[in-house]
């Protein structure tokens, strides 16, 4: 059966019947040796069947060959030569020869052959050409527009692309150019569509790239370059848009985001309209999420502190390079970042540089100014190694700072600290000399040490510390000097007696002002001097006591004004100096007091002595006869008002009134003035409370009348007492008159 080559018909049509050229098919390629057409192979074999025999048969090894004539020969044996060799009888072999059976039989062999072998070559098709394989220069015509046909009906755009170019790379003037033509017009026609459908899956640059394979010379090529700006523009909108939803995912504007993916909905092109616009949504929503984070981020940010500033990095450090937010994380990263360093900053301006590294090391990895913090560190750590002014640590801090770049925002701070520490390794040498001889501690030594520091220049950086340290060596020299003065000074007042605190005194005293010990030595002079001044002042004191207590005040505050300022005693003598002119006053006062109340027999007269005797001091020794005056007497002025009450009760309110709230009475006398006030003042009516009226009922107007029956019979229960009063109040007048 043959196989369907997939030829086009119309290259097998017979045109040659028209054209008086050959059928088609006769043109096509001669593949594996063979030539298409009706004669197949009819030229392809030849035999020589008019050869003649003319070599004997031969004989091997003196034996008879023995050969078969044909249908009624028989075997004959044939004579040996005289080589060894038999000879077949020429006559015989004639004969033979002559025989038509032995043509008959080769006859029907070679015509038989002929037939079977022309029938395989008029059933056998050439092999197919192999289009993978093929050297496009070297195939003929045929393959090749078989070959572009194959690749034309994968209709892939890559195939039309490659079947329009393998068929117009044929002459124009091929005799199967107008066929040809006409295939690349209906390929460029299914590449431009193509070319559309690559467009709608989103490859753009794929589909122009198509679309300009189209050859110039088509139909369809006029529209090529409008289909491609319509492509521009539809994927320009989009890629607007696209721009747009990123720029309010940054701003945090994920409502307003969705809002604008909206518009791929329509913008004619299958891949924005569907896959891009769902990558795009699934982006707003991540972006959405993300943001949570953000937000988190800022409000812990906010509220500030090392610990929040960090925290608050951790928060975005890891967002994805892809994320619509990972621009605004680094900002913030940056910007929580220099807020870090602010702080480190402030530590190294309070030369706490342990703290201040710490806090710069804690600017992360993705931050921009990572390389100004590590400047930052590098400079601290020589600040440092500068503070301990030794050569080596001088040398060290110079060799660190040397490391910060001419760029770097520290480079001229870092210049001016070398520069000074420069200057200060000089005289390093000097300070460091002199603490290596203080170390031995002697006086010889620190003396040595003191001289060897002052060659450091006032006007040098170490000045003051080299100051400090001969003021303290200075010091150490002072102390190992007059400590053995202070020791004898206080072993000599262990006695405790006026003579031996002198001799301490005065042993003390040889340590001169500005000594170390100087100081000390003037406190321990005061104490001593204090208890020589107590033991001489204190019989004096307890003398103006004893004559206190026995009620000789005035001579007390005499001898107790013996005891001079600044003494040891002086302010324990004039407190019991001020005591006892305290209680010669309250004596005078109570005494006038008792003069004036014992014989009182008016309120004012009462009065007057209860706030005079209320003079006497709370902590006078008087004070408890003070106070008993004042309550005999307030119950005297008690007495005078209930006496008042009988005829004038406002009179005795006004008179008990009077009483002070330290007498011993005064609870009682406020109690008898509220039930006087409740004589005079009759308490305030209160009017029954009215029923509430119901709502809504329609009973109200009935109930009009009753409700100022009520009132009128309460007239008469206010008035009633009035009334009885009036004849009463007629006799007093007529009395006066």
């Amino acid at each position: 059966m043959i196989k369907d080559r997939e030829l086009p018909d119309y290259w097998l049509t017979s045109g040659a019947s028209h054209s008086g050229e050959p059928n088609q098919i006769q043109k096509l390629p001669q593949v594996g040796g063979q030539k298409w057409g009706n004669n197949g192979y009819a030229n392809s074999l030849g035999m020589n069947v008019g050869g003649k025999i003319d070599d004997p048969p031969l004989a091997t090894g003196g034996s008879i060959v023995t050969t078969t004539g044909g249908a009624g020969l028989k075997d004959t044996k044939l004579p040996a030569s005289p080589d060894g060799r038999r000879k077949l009888p020429t006559g015989r072999f004639v004969a033979i020869l002559k025989r038509w059976e032995l043509w008959a039989v080769v006859t029907i062999a070679i015509c038989g052959g002929l037939g079977g072998a022309s029938l395989a070559m008029l059933l056998k098709l050439p092999p197919e050409p192999d289009c993978e394989n093929n050297v496009w220069a070297m195939i003929s015509a045929r393959e090749r527009l078989y070959c572009a046909q194959r690749e034309a009906n994968l209709e892939t755009v890559q195939g039309l692309i490659d079947a329009i170019a393998h068929a117009n790379a044929l002459s124009q003037d091929h005799p199967l150019r107008a066929q040809i033509n006409q295939q690349i017009e209906k390929w460029s026609e299914l590449l431009l569509v193509a070319a559309e459908e690559t467009f709608q899956q989103g490859k753009l640059d794929v589909a122009i790239a198509a679309a300009r394979k189209i050859p110039s010379n088509t139909r369809v090529a006029p529209a090529v370059e409008d289909r491609i700006k319509r492509w521009q523009s539809i994927w320009k909108d989009a890629q607007a848009v696209e721009l747009e939803v990123d720029k309010l995912l940054e701003k945090g504007s994920w409502f307003d985001a969705f809002a604008a993916t909206q518009q791929l909905l329509s913008v004619g092109n299958t891949y924005w309209e569907t896959i891009r616009y769902d990558q795009l949504n699934e982006i707003i929503q991540a972006t959405q999420e993300e943001g949570k984070t953000l937000d988190k981020a800022r409000q812990t940010a906010e509220d500030g502190g090392l610990k929040n500033l960090t925290e608050a990095i951790k928060l975005i450090e890891n967002v994805n390079p892809k994320s619509k937010i990972y621009k605004p994380s680094r900002t913030l990263i940056d910007q929580w970042s220099r807020e870090i360093l602010k702080i480190a900053q402030e530590n190294l301006d309070r030369q706490q540089w342990q703290d201040a590294i710490y806090v710069a090391r804690q600017v992360p990895d993705s931050s921009s100014i990572l390389k100004e913090a590590e400047d930052f560190i590098t400079l601290a750590q020589a600040q440092s190694l500068g503070e301990r002014k030794t050569t080596r640590n001088l040398e060290d801090a110079i060799s660190s700072a040397k490391n910060i770049g001419a760029k770097s925002k520290f480079y001229g701070e870092a210049q001016k600290l070398i520069a000074l520490w420069q200057l200060e390794m000089k005289d390093a040498a000097y300070l460091e000399r002199a603490r290596t001889r203080a170390e031995l501690g002697t006086v010889q030594d620190l003396k040595a040490a003191i001289i060897e520091a002052q060659k450091i220049p006032t006007n040098n950086p170490l000045a003051e510390e080299a100051s400090s340290e001969i003021e303290n060596w200075q010091n150490q020299i002072d102390i190992t000097e007059d400590r053995p003065y202070l020791l004898q000074a206080e072993d000599l007042a262990v006695f405790g007696d006026t003579a031996s605190l002198q001799a301490a005194i005065a042993t003390a005293s040889q340590i001169k002002p500005g000594r170390a010990l100087y100081q000390e030595a003037q406190n321990k002079i005061d104490m001593w001097r204090r208890e020589i001044e107590r033991s001489q002042d204190q019989p004096i004191l307890d003398r103006a006591q004893q004559l206190a207590d026995a009620g000789d005040l005035a001579t007390a505050i005499a001898i107790a004004e013996r005891i001079g300022s600044g003494r040891a005693l002086y302010n324990q003598a004039q407190s019991s100096i001020f005591a006892w002119q305290t209680e010669i006053r309250d004596r005078e006062t109570l005494a006038k007091a008792n003069q004036v109340g014992n014989s009182a027999t008016t309120a004012p007269s009462l009065i007057q002595a209860i706030e005079t005797a209320n003079q006497v001091s709370y902590v006078s020794t008087i004070r408890s006869l003070a106070e008993a005056a004042i309550d005999r007497w307030s119950q005297q002025l008690f007495r005078l008002a209930q006496e008042q009450s009988n005829s004038d009760i406002a009179a005795a309110i006004k008179l008990a009134e009077s009483i002070p709230f330290y007498a011993g009475n005064y609870q009682e006398v406020q109690g008898q003035i509220t039930n006087w006030k409740s004589l005079i003042e009759p308490p305030p009516v209160v009017n029954p409370p009215q029923p509430p009226l119901p709502v809504n009922s329609p009973e109200p107007e009935p109930l009009a009348p009753n409700a100022n029956p009520e009132p009128e019979p309460l007239a008469p229960s206010i008035n009633p007492e009035p009334e009885p009063l009036a004849p009463e109040s007629p006799p007093s007048p007529n009395p006066i008159e």
